[in-house]
């Protein structure tokens, strides 16, 4: 009956861990974009990402459009293709998908006119 019970609490106790594992990785990440090491809004949106799962890839890229930097951030993991790749300003504001210069920014991304800044 003791094997059967940690059976059940062991997938438990894994979850805590993770949840630590994935507090600690945001402490560890070092981006520097738009002039900021580690825009609030920037460690937000990955979080969302990598909170789903323990180890879910990301990838964060830069382009600078004239005076503008444009940040994407990707999650390939993702199915719905407007959460899967994401443009935005350097205060955060992001681009709304299918825009003309979102579609315009996923151009330069597969030319591989983006710089990548950080992937886990």
């Amino acid at each position: 009956m003791k094997k059967y019970l940690f059976i059940l609490i062991l997938p438990i106790i894994l979850s805590f861990s993770n949840c630590e594992n994935r507090s600690e990785a945001m402490e560890e990440i070092e981006i520097s974009v738009c002039g900021t090491e580690n825009p609030a809004w920037l460690l937000s949106e990955i979080s969302k990402i990598t909170e789903l799962r323990s180890h879910r890839p990301v990838k964060v890229s830069f382009y600078i459009d004239g005076d503008t930097e444009i940040v994407s951030i990707e999650d390939p993991v993702n199915s719905n293709f407007s959460e899967g790749l994401m443009f935005f300003y350097c205060n955060g504001e992001r681009i709304e998908f299918n825009s003309e210069k979102h579609n315009q920014y996923l151009k330069l991304l597969k030319d591989n006119k983006f710089t990548l800044l950080w992937s886990n």
